[in-house]
């Protein structure tokens, strides 16, 4: 599985359509549950203060959780 080389910005948008921020250190991504990000990762959930990614090609892995970056 590949590292988590993203970090999450902030959350935002009303709570049936959350989007998360993330950044790889030189791009800002938006992203929608469901989405894929840079061909690594799948955002699987997006609470409040959190998102939970999936590994692509790695479907009964758990989702690793990461939290807004302070």
């Amino acid at each position: 599985m590949p590292p988590i080389d993203v970090s999450l910005l902030g959350i935002f948008g009303p709570e049936n359509r959350r989007i998360a921020a993330l950044t790889d250190g030189e791009t800002i991504i938006n992203a929608l549950e469901g989405e894929e990000i840079n061909g690594k990762f799948i955002v699987d959930r997006i609470g409040f203060e959190s998102i939970d990614l999936r590994f692509v090609g790695f479907p009964d892995v758990p989702p690793e959780t990461l939290e807004i970056d302070s």
